[in-house]
């Protein structure tokens, strides 16, 4: 039986960081998280408008 899986948006400007909560995620079950990483503000706001389609 296959799971849903947990979409994630992170909204991190540090690129390190943003690796750390991944592989954090990853940890917990490896193919739990589906995991979108943006740098910042305006680059969030496109992705929620293109997954609001």
């Amino acid at each position: 039986m296959e799971t849903e899986k947990i979409r994630v948006l992170l909204v991190e400007d540090n690129k390190d960081f943003a690796k750390l909560v991944r592989v954090y995620l990853q940890r917990y079950e490896k193919d739990k998280f589906d995991i979108t990483w943006k740098e910042n503000y305006s680059d969030t706001i496109s992705e929620l408008e293109t997954r609001s389609r």
